[in-house]
């Protein structure tokens, strides 16, 4: 069953057929290894990597300091961070900001992201409507951006 499984792991290309192929091998088997190894690689995206935790996740209930959640949840992690570094539009950073782990260092940075270029466009709008829209699409509760936001309609009404 050990040399079937590691063949099958060794043979999936994709994500789904590799999360399949480790979930089938045996336990702590050399499978579940080449397995684990391959997951880490194929989550390219903060997206990909959440998903894959949350199968992780589903998979080992009660199992909480499980090493496949351990590995996607650092390379989710990793790679959140990147993305969140390379965002320089509202909506890349909006995007970084939905696929990060929360509380984390790539959720605290895109906050502080989103809401700096949530300011920036706020006060460099010339009409009511785009102080609104970016208002609306600014980070919930930002504080600092409502009052820059109902400042500058006040200044244009």
């Amino acid at each position: 069953w050990g040399r079937l499984a590691l063949k099958r792991v060794r043979s999936a290309t994709t994500l789904k057929e590799v999360w399949e192929a480790y979930r089938d091998s045996p336990d702590d088997s050399k499978a579940q290894q080449v397995g684990l190894k391959k997951l880490a690689k194929l989550c390219i995206t903060p997206k990909k990597a959440k998903e894959m935790y949350s199968h992780c996740e589903s998979y080992h209930t009660g199992y909480y300091g499980s090493e496949a959640r351990q590995i996607i949840l650092e390379k989710w992690d990793r790679i959140a961070l990147k993305k969140v570094r390379s965002a320089t539009t509202l909506k890349k950073v909006q995007e970084a900001y939905r696929y990060s782990r929360n509380y984390s260092e790539a959720r605290l940075v895109a906050l502080e992201k989103w809401t700096e270029l949530a300011l920036k466009r706020v006060r460099s709008a010339t009409t009511l409507e785009r102080v609104r829209k970016t208002y609306k699409d600014s980070p919930y509760g930002s504080e600092e951006v409502q009052r820059v936001a109902l400042k500058k309609m006040y200044d244009l009404f």
